[in-house]
């Protein structure tokens, strides 16, 4: 009994063994199925990110395609590009698995509260800034245009425009090659354009804070090139520390004049302009225009409107007598238009609509000295009415990309003040009437009708300013973000687009840090509010 009792527990002992065994191995395959399930999660979200990421960049591919063909898209000249939420915010991409929304943005440099947080649905245009290569090489007072920036000093100005100048002499206070060679530099003035605003760090006295600013959170600025640090960096930028890359560029311009149902009124060939002209506006529009490309309007301010020395009035009348400035072409046979000698090389461009409103030129007419007077009248709403009219009808662009103007309608204040002749009162008055007339524009005329139909500038004013402003550039950069409208980051690119060019090109594109969830909130938010 005794023995048998003995073997009984033996039994009991190996039966008891088996349990821990077997938690053991349930632990361990509960260990192993969670573990399988979180690679499987991993897995997934890595699938999800790839596939949003791959939908984000063809969104943004097909972003830039829609901007770079806007330039020449019937929307592009009766469209408001500086703020316009339907034009350019919650547009649809994707497929249904992989649902994509992009918008394009730009930002807004305000005072007070929430300075450099906030952002537009629209395009910047290039032509609001400085072009700092054309100031370098062009302008003759570049170095008064940049003191207007903020912390600008005059040996600042001459050495920014000394590393881009052609020559290798240095302005009163500026540098050249010398300078950095005896410092030991190993980067030396280009005496060329820069292609990016980042070359200017290495100019004597600038600093990336000078040139960039001081970042937020929604700041839309690229990450730029720190020499010292030899690496990409986030650089920051707000109003009141926003840094100069807020009024400069390395290039902007008006495209040339192109083929289209306006007349080009700047065309060399006179005798084809005068037809042209003959059957959109008349008789007597196309002989005054036609005589202003001749011999330039009475009692213009000295270089406003000149591409040709300066004659004295009655030099230039016995010029156009005797048919000195240009030999008639034989193949072209009588070029003599309303008493007019077509066949003479034109001596002045058109700047602006205003050039031919309420003005008067002093031309040879078979053989009489007259002064023909304007068909459009400057006087009441005359010169509304002809703005709109000659809007519609003329093409006032040169035949060459031009570069240098301003855009009255977005520019900044700093830059404005660089016009000349331009009282601080007046310039309040631009800014304030301005800001009122932001997003108002309606196609029906030039976007600078405002400064006529408000009262700002009288037309005598405007047209000493013309040569130095412009409605509009064709060159314009908007940072692209798409996203998933329920998650994910927001992938960002920043695209300039060249419309200089025919057809329009992608001159940059930049990948900007992705932003988070908050960001997309905001991009969200701002398109239900609008």
């Amino acid at each position: 009994m005794k023995r048998r009792t003995d073997k009984q527990g033996s039994a009991r002992l190996r039966k008891g063994i088996l349990l821990p065994i077997a938690a053991v191995i349930a632990v361990l395959w509960t260990l192993s199925a969670y573990q399988f399930s979180e690679q499987l999660l991993c897995h997934l979200s890595l699938a999800v990110r790839t596939r949003n990421e791959i939908a984000a960049r063809a969104c943004m591919a097909s972003a830039t395609t829609w901007l770079s063909a806007f330039p020449e898209s019937t929307e592009w000249s009766s469209s408001n590009t500086v703020n316009n939420p339907k034009l350019f915010s919650n547009i649809s991409e994707g497929t249904e698995l992989a649902p994509m929304t992009y918008s394009v943005v730009s930002p807004v440099f305000v005072q007070g509260p929430g300075a450099g947080e906030s952002f537009r649905f629209g395009l910047e245009d290039e032509s609001s800034k400085l072009d700092i290569n054309w100031l370098a090489r062009e302008s003759k007072d570049g170095r008064a245009q940049l003191m207007h920036l903020p912390d600008m000093t005059v040996a600042l100005a001459d050495s920014l425009l000394d590393w881009i100048d052609a020559d290798d002499t240095p302005r009163e206070f500026g540098a050249e090659r010398n300078y950095y060679f005896s410092r030991g530099d190993a980067v030396l003035p280009p005496n060329d354009e820069v292609q990016d605003l980042s070359e200017l760090l290495n100019v004597r006295g600038v600093t990336r804070e000078m040139l960039f600013g001081v970042q937020t959170a929604f700041d839309l600025a690229e990450p730029t090139y720190d020499p010292k640090q030899k690496s990409r960096v986030d650089v920051p930028t707000s109003y009141e520390a926003m840094g100069w890359a807020r009024f400069l560029t390395t290039y902007a311009g008006e495209a040339a004049a192109q083929e289209s149902d306006r007349v080009i009124v700047n065309s060399p060939k006179l005798p084809e302009l005068y037809e042209e002209l003959k059957k959109q506006l008349g008789e007597d529009g196309a002989k005054f225009i036609v005589a202003v490309r001749l011999s330039g309007i009475l009692e213009r301010p000295a270089g406003a409107q000149k591409k040709r020395p300066e004659k004295s009035v009655k030099s230039r009348l016995d010029d156009q007598l005797r048919g000195k400035a240009a030999l008639p072409d034989p193949s072209e046979g009588d070029s003599t238009v309303a008493g007019m000698d077509l066949t003479r090389a034109p001596q002045f461009e058109i700047h602006s609509l205003f050039d031919l409103i309420g003005t008067n030129v002093r031309i040879v007419i078979g053989g009489k000295d007259e002064v023909l007077t304007s068909p459009w009248k400057a006087t009441g709403n005359g010169a509304e009415a002809a703005l709109t009219l000659l809007d519609k009808a003329l093409d006032t662009r040169p035949t060459k990309v031009l570069r240098g103007r301003l855009n009255v309608n977005t520019a900044p204040r700093e830059l404005l003040k660089g016009l000349p002749e331009l009282s601080e009162a007046k310039l309040n008055k631009i800014l304030e009437t301005r800001d009122r007339q932001l997003g108002k524009q309606s196609g029906n005329g030039p976007a600078s009708l405002w400064l006529i139909s408000e009262g700002v500038l009288t037309i005598e004013e405007i047209r000493r300013l013309a040569p130095f402003l412009t409605d509009r550039g064709s060159v314009f950069t908007g940072t692209i973000c798409a996203y998933s409208p329920q998650q994910g980051a927001v992938y960002r690119r920043k695209v300039t687009i060249d419309g200089t060019a025919s057809p329009p090109v992608v001159s940059r594109r930049l990948n900007l840090p992705p932003g988070d969830a908050s960001f997309r909130a905001a991009l969200q938010k701002s398109v239900g509010g609008g």
